[in-house]
């Protein structure tokens, strides 16, 4: 295979991306790689690394680079392998993160931002698309170091809703790193005792904002409990009282809760909750987004109702 064979086959399977070792690797000396750079056949874009001429600048091509700029066994990590995996609220713009083998400071490079992790998990990479990538529970870790732990949080939800990861993995992510000193090791343990091993995601983004509006008020809930009244389950409450767990709050939207018979199962619902002993609270999805200080009294209201009617 000739030194142009080899340039092609690399650049199709790298998004136009290659680095000299590799060329080298192939045995393409450095006096063909600079005559191909003169001639404009290929463009230096990072350091060690050069791109296919007229390759398009691809957000794909960028991760690429960043990892091959990288030594050995990097992966694209943190908020970009979250993008990369296709979580929502993260972008590829601006420096790409990438985890490297090895120890020392951060560093930034002229495509990425270095972070080191050594040693490497086992499972703590995948190659998604071509690309090394951080495996969806250490890419979780990993967020927990550089994010709110409410932006994790939502993270994970959505990575458990699109199946790419389970609360199984991402727990036994969490206790291989626990010993490492990492700083996201005690976020996601956190939303791990949040989110407990029956968790069940949500794709609504109302239920998550009323989590982000409890917890910024120091009331923490878990979501979609199973309730029964001691002969038969009775369903489940959107949420319950993690202090008080006789509290239940049901979420309610006017798209599947304001219609006459929805409204009587509600009521019925409602009623079979109270006789077993629980309190109930109603908020409407409206007001969690147009009345959140409202929305947070309530919530504080009917928490110290039922701690008064406990003493």
């Amino acid at each position: 295979m000739d030194a142009d064979d080899v340039i092609r086959e690399l650049s199709a399977d790298q998004y136009g991306a290659m680095s000299l070792r590799q060329l080298s690797a192939r045995g393409i000396s450095g006096n063909v790689i600079r005559r191909r750079i003169q001639a404009g056949h290929l463009q230096r874009v990072a350091r060690g690394v050069v791109v296919l001429g007229g390759t398009p600048a691809l957000a794909a091509r960028d991760s690429m680079i960043a990892v091959l700029e990288a030594p050995p066994g990097a992966m694209i990590s943190h908020r970009s392998a979250a993008r990369w995996w296709g979580l929502p609220g993260f972008d590829l713009s601006g420096s790409i993160e990438v985890t490297i083998p090895r120890r020392g400071a951060p560093k930034q490079t002229s495509v990425g931002l270095w972070h080191y992790l050594a040693p490497m998990p086992s499972r703590g990479v995948r190659l998604l698309r071509g690309i090394p990538v951080s495996s969806p529970a250490l890419m979780l870790l990993q967020l927990g170091a550089v994010c709110h732990e409410q932006r994790v949080l939502r993270a994970a939800n959505n990575a458990l809703a699109r199946g790419i990861v389970t609360v199984p993995e991402i727990r036994r992510m969490r206790n291989v790193l626990a010993g490492s000193g990492r700083n996201g090791v005690g976020v996601l343990g956190r939303i791990l005792d949040i989110i407990g091993d029956d968790y069940v995601p949500t794709d609504s983004g109302t239920e998550l904002r009323l989590v982000d509006l409890a917890s910024g008020a120091g009331i923490e809930l878990e979501r979609q409990v199973w309730v029964g009244d001691g002969e038969d389950r009775i369903g489940r409450a959107d949420f319950r009282l993690r202090a008080d767990p006789t509290g239940l709050i049901e979420l309610l939207s006017f798209k599947y809760h304001a219609m006459f018979l929805d409204r009587l199962a509600d009521s019925h619902r409602f009623q079979r909750m109270e006789r077993a002993g629980f309190s109930v609270l109603k908020i409407w999805d409206t007001d969690v987004w147009n009345r959140p200080t409202e929305v947070v009294a309530a919530l504080h209201r009917f928490r110290a109702s039922i701690t008064s009617d406990l003493t």
